[in-house]
Formats: C-alpha cells, sequence, structure tokens
C-alpha cells in the first residue's frame, strides 16, 4: 500500500491534537495541584517564619 498524503498527515495530525488535548489537561491539572499545594506550604511557612 502507498501511503496517501492524507492518510500520513491527516492520521498523525489527529493522533498528535488528541494527545496534545491530553497533555494539556495534564499540565493544567498538575499545574493548578501544585499552585494549590505551593500557595497551601508558602502561607504555612510565612506562618511558622513570622512567629
Amino acid at each position: 500500500m502507498k501511503k496517501g498524503s492524507g492518510d500520513s498527515v491527516s492520521v498523525p495530525v489527529f493522533a498528535l491534537e488528541r494527545e496534545y488535548n491530553m497533555g494539556l489537561q495534564k499540565i493544567t491539572e498538575k499545574y493548578l495541584y501544585n499552585e494549590e499545594e505551593y500557595d497551601g506550604g508558602n502561607s504555612k511557612t510565612a506562618r511558622w517564619q513570622h512567629v
């Protein structure tokens, strides 16, 4: 079978788009989780330092 230009382009692009969207979701969740965790730890650390 010869790979048509449509097959060689559309299939990888669709797969990459799916992985890209999933990656963005994971990165966003990780960032939000780390930000929340960092803010909580930072506020506690600040209180201890002030006390």
